[in-house]
């Protein structure tokens, strides 16, 4: 692990234990750097530092867009262009969400692009639980429990009880044999 890699871990440790102060600063010293690796892990570490800001201040979630996109000019990957979903998403700017998520699903339609769709035509200002149901199926078919919970919820809001029981009694049933053989990556989720 590379001294970069090694102060991004120790700033997302700060901000998990709420020194959001120490981790901002270390998200600026790694983003004042000329290694365009550490340059990365220091807009990722402000971005995270002010989207978690924003839970009491929404103001600091364009702080947290602007860095998340400059990660996503810098990187093109999945998961730089879900985190500007993500941000773009909980600012209410549905249209740029969408836009992203596209393009994410355009390099790879991984499980947390489903997520991300499933999240967007559910909870979108006129939702589609339909398509929001599919989207969930097909994360979990991917074995993201998120994508199981979500199902389960779609179908109990569509009045589909069956459906919604039958996929939580599998979701319980092979949980543990989809955890030993994913691991964390089935912890995933887009918000």
């Amino acid at each position: 692990m590379n001294e970069g890699s090694r102060r991004f871990a120790e700033a997302m440790r700060c901000l998990d234990a709420g020194k959001a102060e120490e981790a901002l600063q270390i998200g600026n010293e790694l983003a004042a750097s000329a290694d365009e690796a550490d340059k990365i892990s220091g807009y990722l570490c402000l971005a995270y530092v002010y989207e978690d800001a924003a839970k009491s201040d929404e103001r600091k979630f364009e702080l947290a867009l602007h860095y998340f996109r400059n990660v996503s000019l810098l990187v093109d990957d999945v998961e730089a262009l879900c985190n500007v979903a993500r941000v773009l998403f909980k600012m209410g700017r549905f249209d740029d969400c969408i836009d992203f998520l596209r393009r994410a699903e355009a390099v790879q339609s991984s499980a947390v692009v489903l997520l991300g769709f499933a999240h967007y035509y559910r909870c979108k200002p006129n939702p589609d639980l339909v398509i929001s149901k599919h989207y969930y199926f097909r994360a979990g078919i991917h074995g993201r429990f998120a994508g199981f919970f979500g199902y389960s919820d779609v179908a109990r809001e569509l009045g589909q009880h069956g459906r919604a029981v039958l996929v939580s009694t599998l979701r319980i049933a092979f949980g543990w044999l989809i955890a030993m053989a994913i691991g964390d990556r089935a912890l995933q989720r887009f918000i």
